[in-house]
């Protein structure tokens, strides 16, 4: 009869060892998942802020007049509150392509790019928006 108590206890302390590895297993697995869901939900959240100051910076060249965009385009980085510890903006008119020098000087092309850095990888939003002289 202590034979089979022995036994019965060697038996219950495996199910004990097997219980806890499959619950470690499953563990990893579970934050393993909810690390990649809340790095997602991050780097969604730092490109909708970087589009969403390109969508300023594309409303506030509408508003600026053209002397103003292509004497000094950086002043517009400075009217807007933009985290440059997170993003780095740059602001380039240049003439367009394929077209007359003489059109040029009625019309120039704002190059909008927007860089970020996430998880140790670069991304890159590239704009274009074309600003035509106004006509008094």
């Amino acid at each position: 009869m202590k034979k089979l108590i022995k036994d019965s206890k060697a038996f219950v302390a495996i199910d004990y060892i097997t219980a806890i590895l499959v619950f470690c297993t499953l563990s990893v697995v579970v934050v393993s998942l909810m690390s990649n869901i809340y790095k997602q939900n991050l780097e969604v959240k730092i490109r909708s802020n970087a589009m969403a100051y390109a969508a300023l910076l594309l409303e506030k060249i509408d508003e600026t007049s053209y002397f103003n965009i292509v004497n000094n385009p950086n002043s517009l980085l400075d009217e807007l509150e933009i985290d440059r510890s997170i993003f780095d903006i740059n602001i380039q008119v240049v003439d367009v392509p394929n077209i007359k020098s003489s059109a040029n000087d009625i019309m120039k092309v704002v190059n909008i790019s927007v860089k970020y850095t996430f998880s140790g990888g670069t991304q890159y939003l590239n704009f274009s928006k074309l600003k035509i002289k106004e006509i008094i």
